[in-house]
């Protein structure tokens, strides 16, 4: 999975769309795990974007037992 385009972006958040696989076209919140590879440290910002897309909450005391 990777960080969409800047249109592509605009355009999950007007049609409300997960971001998904490409592979599967799983949504984000669908897997049992997430792993990101970050190369430098403000690549950082694009994990919580990616999370937000997916609508993974970023606080760890707000996900649920069905969040990866």
């Amino acid at each position: 999975m990777f960080r969409p385009w800047p249109d592509r972006e605009k355009t999950l958040r007007e049609e409300k769309l997960p971001l998904t696989s490409l592979e599967s076209l799983t949504p984000l919140a669908g897997f049992d795990i997430i792993g990101f590879s970050l190369q430098y440290e403000l690549s950082y910002t694009n994990v919580l974007n990616m999370l937000d897309l997916g609508s993974i909450p970023l606080a760890r005391k707000e996900r649920k037992d069905r969040h990866p």
